[in-house]
């Protein structure tokens, strides 16, 4: 018996000149959600349920997507964009700081030391005042390791925010992340 493996999935992100990738071994947990299936008629009744709830055709309200971005490539930005996309599907306003950053003259190709007219500061008054105006975070994997990110999770906890979790979130674990995230800068 021949098995083929599936060809890699292009998304496309809400600026149309820029896709996303998505290699075939990440294809498994969104064709499990059903996230690449293209969704039902209107008049369809509404019977799927996954992690999300069910779909719905209105707005779920607004949604702030966290991250790690220093030390990965393309600082993560491949992973705010899908996403980014993920829940616009799923009928959610989202704000994504990748799209932001980029709009302000931020490019991901390009090192951070190499872009002396990108404000990290004014960037990061953008991020928390998005979260000001949301009503849920979406916190992608490695968030914890983040410090940008851990600021962003205290605040919405302490706002009152609705948490999702790209990963599910192990409490163990989380109590020792953050400190990994200060060591390193130590260094």
């Amino acid at each position: 018996m021949t098995v083929e493996a599936p060809s890699p999935v292009t998304a496309v992100t809400a600026a149309p000149e820029r896709t996303t990738t998505i290699l075939p071994h990440t294809l498994a947990p969104l064709m499990a959600l059903e996230v690449l299936a293209p969704p039902e008629p209107a008049y369809m009744p509404q019977k799927h349920t996954d992690i999300w709830g069910p779909r719905e055709r209105h707005s779920r309200g607004s949604v702030y997507v966290a991250g790690p971005m220093r030390g990965y490539i393309k600082f993560n930005f491949p992973a705010f964009d899908f996403a980014a996309a993920l829940l616009r599907w799923r009928g959610w306003t989202v704000l994504n700081p990748a799209e932001h950053d980029r709009t302000v003259g931020f490019d991901e190709n390009v090192p951070l030391e190499e872009q002396p007219e990108f404000d990290l500061t004014r960037a990061f008054r953008w991020d928390i005042q998005s979260l000001l105006e949301v009503d849920a975070v979406y916190f992608l994997k490695g968030w914890e390791a983040s410090q940008g990110a851990n600021t962003e999770h205290a605040i919405a906890i302490s706002l009152g925010l609705q948490r999702i979790y790209e990963v599910p979130r192990d409490d163990v674990e989380y109590l020792y992340l953050p400190h990994i995230a200060y060591r390193r800068n130590e260094q």
